[in-house]
């Protein structure tokens, strides 16, 4: 019983936030690098070296958009004309069925509440990855963006892999024109050419059935370091509620 009343509190809480309610005000906005969609995302440090953990394993399927489907985060700033994406993953806890989501392109808008966005998955279960594939998700109608399954997901390619998970992975998605493609531990494992660059917007990261630890978040612009999070503060959007005046009739 208590679970059920979670799953609703929970599925309220989300959809104000991909409302995005005038409601809502900003909290301080000095440090704030992430948006939370879905999980239990904790900041935390060893021997003076900050990361990010990722609590749950099992993961709900809100299906609001494609990232509430993972323990998924999201930068809250937008970026353009990103050459490279680079972070350390290391893998705990596990169930099977892991997926990995390192996604980008990601647009919040009128017509998008992270709904339209491209995005690399490593798929496999409890030992190792077993298939990278690249996909794009997109919105089926931008009227009704609170509805839930209003996306459609397409798997573009996908190749088989061999990843273990029992050692930390370096995850790096490089962009160069046309072509992205994603390098683990400095091996290229799959390449995609598409008609348009796809360097710009949003960029974030999703796991399901798996805690992690995330290291060291580096955005490049060739040689220049656009964005970078190494998790020693607190860097997640909060938002609070205030109490607005309705007028009298």
């Amino acid at each position: 019983m208590n679970y059920i009343k979670t799953i609703r509190i929970t599925k309220f809480i989300l959809l104000i936030l991909f409302l995005a309610s005038p409601v809502f005000a900003d909290s301080d906005q000095s440090q704030e690098k992430w948006f939370r969609i879905s999980g239990r995302w904790i900041f935390n440090e060893t021997s003076g070296k900050g990361f990010l953990f990722q609590r749950a394993v099992s993961v709900y399927p809100w299906n609001y958009n494609y990232p509430s489907n993972f323990h998924s985060i999201v930068t809250t700033g937008e970026y353009s004309d990103y050459s490279s994406i680079k972070c350390k993953i290391d893998f705990l806890k596990r169930n099977n069925a892991v997926e990995l989501m390192l996604f980008f392109n990601a647009e919040f808008s009128e017509q998008s509440r992270y709904h339209n966005l491209y995005a690399f998955r490593l798929d496999g279960d409890a030992q190792r990855f077993r298939k990278a594939v690249f996909l794009k998700t997109s919105v089926i109608n931008p009227e009704k963006m609170s509805a839930r399954n209003n996306f459609k997901v397409e798997e573009i390619s996908q190749t088989f892999c061999t990843i273990s998970l029992d050692r930390p992975l370096d995850c790096d998605i490089q962009f160069s024109g046309k072509t992205t493609s994603l390098y683990i531990n400095n091996t290229r494992i799959l390449s995609v050419k598409t008609e348009t660059p796809l360097n710009r917007g949003k960029i974030g990261l999703g796991i399901k059935n798996s805690q992690i630890n995330v290291y060291d978040f580096k955005l490049f612009k060739k040689n220049e370091l656009l964005f970078h999070d190494d998790f020693s503060k607190d860097s997640m959007k909060r938002l609070k509620a205030t109490l607005q005046r309705v007028p009298a009739k």
